[in-house]
């Protein structure tokens, strides 16, 4: 009893965690374009505004093969889950 309570637990804490992470994750877009507009000279503004468009196409790639895999093993439910959290 006591094992399974504290499974469900650690289960929460996870959930929790995830949670904690995509949200920073979604927030932290705006704050490298704001540090690259801060930071960046004005000459090497466009080839760094570009890097940070090309890691967001790769984490949309990224998203086009993993998506299926979890939709397909966990059920489109499970992807819905992942998003909202």
């Amino acid at each position: 009893m006591l094992v399974q309570l504290y499974q469900h637990l650690a289960q929460i804490y996870i959930c929790y965690f995830w949670e904690d992470f995509y949200k920073g994750l979604g927030q932290l877009g705006s704050v490298v374009s704001a540090m690259i507009a801060d930071l960046v000279k004005e000459e090497e503004r466009a080839h760094a505004m570009a890097i940070m468009g090309g890691t967001i196409a790769l984490s949309f790639a990224v998203a086009m093969i993993v998506a299926p895999i979890v939709g397909g093993n966990w059920g489109i439910d499970k992807l819905f889950w992942l998003t909202a959290k």
